[in-house]
């Protein structure tokens, strides 16, 4: 079961069945200015497998899973932003999340994430993201670490993952982007008994609109 519980697509279930936030970045450090909001959807897929570190041994092999996420942003000025995201990922597992964004820097973001899951076990999470990129009118480059945590409320399951994410983000249109993401996701994961860890990577594409803009 274990094995099967890291899911890298454009969401991670982290190992020991305690599916988290999604760990993808899916943007720039560019937050929106106050009023303008954003509707983002993405979808990805990635290969993964366990280690079961209490007993030495693989545990479930490799294996790929597939996700995809909608996110909605809007600015609320002061160089911040708050928003939603919901995501689904195969093998099995539904999360929602709230989210907040600063960006002191035209270059650099923070955003911070709390959501929860009901499949396939009740669960909270929250994560911390930085978010580095260029400033081109065009084509950005962007990426970053984002660290999160998670626990099963059923049972004590407490894991931690990262990701290190990198990503080209295309201005296609003045009210539409495109990105493309990839990056390595490993994540560790404690119960009453055992230790695991998992590994892993994704590869992601997705599309940004603006469906409410303002004067810049």
């Amino acid at each position: 079961m274990v094995g099967r519980c890291l899911a890298l697509g454009v969401t991670a279930i982290t190992c020991g069945c305690i599916p988290g936030p999604a760990w993808h970045l899916g943007e720039t450090a560019a937050v929106h200015p106050r009023g303008e909001v954003s509707v983002t959807a993405a979808g990805g897929v990635g290969p993964y497998g366990a280690t079961d570190l209490t007993e030495n041994n693989l545990n479930g092999g490799a294996s790929v899973a597939a996700g995809g996420s909608v996110r909605v942003r809007v600015g609320v000025g002061h160089r911040q932003e708050v928003g939603v995201e919901a995501s689904a990922a195969y093998p099995g597992a539904y999360s929602a999340l709230v989210r907040w964004k600063i960006a002191p820097r035209d270059w650099l973001a923070l955003v911070a994430d709390v959501g929860g899951t009901i499949r396939p076990g009740p669960a909270i999470g929250t994560d911390v993201a930085l978010v580095f990129s260029s400033t081109g009118p065009r084509v950005r480059v962007y990426g970053g670490p984002r660290v999160g945590i998670s626990e099963l409320l059923s049972a004590y399951n407490f894991s931690e993952t990262l990701t290190l994410a990198i990503g080209a983000w295309y201005q296609a249109l003045p009210r539409v982007a495109l990105f493309v993401e990839m990056g390595p996701v490993v994540g560790f994961s404690h119960t009453s008994s055992h230790d695991y860890a998992a590994y892993g990577g994704y590869i992601a594409v997705g599309v940004s609109g603006l469906v409410r803009q303002v004067a810049r």
